[in-house]
This record gives C-alpha cells, structure tokens and sequence, in this order.
C-alpha cells in the first residue's frame, strides 16, 4: 500500500503549505519548552544543538564534499561550512532555498540547488559525505537510498534519519501524527530499519553508528538505544558506503506496521 507522490505535488506541498509551519516548529523547539504550542500536545522538533550534535558524528574532514539532500532554510549550512571544504545544498523547494541562500550570504563554499532527492544531476562517486536529517520519510526512500548509494564515493558516508515502521501500539502521539500527515496528503513514509539492517551488503553499505528512539518524542529529548529494539519510532543511522547498490528491495510504505496492524484489529 504505498504512494509515491510525483514531482509536482510534493514541489507545491514544500513551497507552498508546509514552509512557514516547518520554520515556526523549528523557532519553538530552539526556544525551549515541553511541548509544543503550535500543534497542541504534540512534542517538540529537534533543536539545532541536536542537528550539529548528529553532524558531528560523522567525523567531517576538512577537504572534503558533503551533499545535504532536503536543506530547508540551511539551519546545518553555517556548521558544515565550518567543517568541510565544499557543501552542495540541495532542496526540492525553491522557497527553502531562496531563504536557505539569504540566510548563509556570507558563507562562500556553498553551492544551492532546487533538485529532487532520488534524481540529481552530479557525477557518480562525487561525495564524501551525505547528510539526509529529518527528509528521509517524506522521500520515495528506495530511489532516495540507491542515489545516495550512486553519488557517494566507495567509504563514504551518509547520516539520515526518518521513522521506523513498526512502533509501540500504545505510542498515542505517533499514531495522531500519522493520520494527521495523511489528512493533509503530506509525504510521509516508514522505514522497516531491520530491513534495511539485515540486507545492508546488498544495499552497498555497512552500518556504522546507530540511535533507536522508542516513543514520539524521545528523538527531541536525545532519549535513545543503540541496540535495535523489537518496536521503536524513529532512527539515525550512519552508512559506510561499501559497494555498488543491486537490490530491488522494498523497505518503505506510506502506512505503518502498527496502524496497519489497528487498522486490522
């Protein structure tokens, strides 16, 4: 039961409905608090301490090239320009980009790019490293991984983070999130992680560093496992590339496991 959105709809959901609300949640979480006052009794987003804390765990060299796929308004951009020698920052939002550039003027070792994520116009092998933080569940995640996998050279890196498919039946917030992104047709995909974990040679990568976050919530408040539990919600996860990407592997559906599973009940 899976819909991937086209080019288009998800181009307009970007530009159009979801920047302001993305930039408030993340102003809020910055702000500090318990919970959040734009969504009542939702958790609060990650704050940007957690974004460079997570960028930091890839051990970024000095000369090398990173791709961030989904910048946003380039929150990460002032902290990879620091590390790296150069940043392809790319967004399928033209918004998001044109704020993204204003906001980094006096940065110069960026180059911004409006592009999709599992289609992007660079040479195979280009990157060093790949950061993918909070956009992996709104990507068509198949496509999205393989391209990384392509554009990655052999050792290189990549960070991403994203929703597990399988999570607590009693995780109330989770199951409210993922009916309301369904009412307001926003792309919002799960991963099965252990698919990914236990097919990883196929998929051209071994796992390098891992953070399992059982409830709604946790990921915000940097409450983690680094063993793989039975149920969780989200995930990061650092990949080594280690060969060529050849699986025809399915691990991403616009439904959960659990609300699947109620669905059912």
């Amino acid at each position: 039961m899976t819909n991937k959105l086209d080019k288009n709809d998800r181009r307009d959901f970007w530009n159009e409905d979801y920047f302001t609300y993305w930039k408030n949640r993340v102003d809020e979480a910055n702000k500090g608090g318990d919970e959040s006052e734009i969504v009542k009794g939702d958790v609060l987003t990650s704050k940007d301490i957690q974004l460079e804390d997570a960028i930091n765990h890839l051990i970024l060299k000095s000369k090398s090239t990173v791709l961030e796929i989904g910048c946003g308004f380039g929150r990460s951009l002032p902290v990879l320009s620091k590390l790296c020698q150069e940043v392809y920052a790319t967004d399928i939002s033209q918004k998001m980009i044109d704020v993204a550039k204003e906001k980094n003027r006096s940065l110069d070792n960026i180059l911004y790019f409006v592009a999709e994520a599992e289609s992007l116009d660079f040479e195979s092998g280009t990157f060093d490293y790949i950061l993918c933080y909070g956009v992996f569940d709104a990507l068509n995640q198949e496509s999205a991984l393989r391209e990384c996998n392509r554009l990655l050279k052999k050792g290189g890196r990549l960070l991403f983070t994203g929703k597990n498919s399988d999570y607590m039946h009693d995780d109330n917030l989770a199951i409210e999130a993922e009916i309301a992104a369904r009412r307001k047709n926003q792309p919002n995909f799960f991963t099965d992680v252990k698919k990914i974990c236990s097919h990883q040679s196929e998929l051209g990568f071994s796992l390098l560093s891992q953070k399992y976050f059982i409830f709604r919530g946790d990921f915000s408040k940097d409450i983690f496992t680094a063993e793989i539990p039975e149920k969780f919600y989200e995930f990061e996860i650092i990949l080594k590339k280690t060969n060529s990407f050849y699986s025809n592997l399915i691990f991403s559906n616009e439904y959960s496991k659990t609300s699947l599973h109620k669905e059912t009940q």
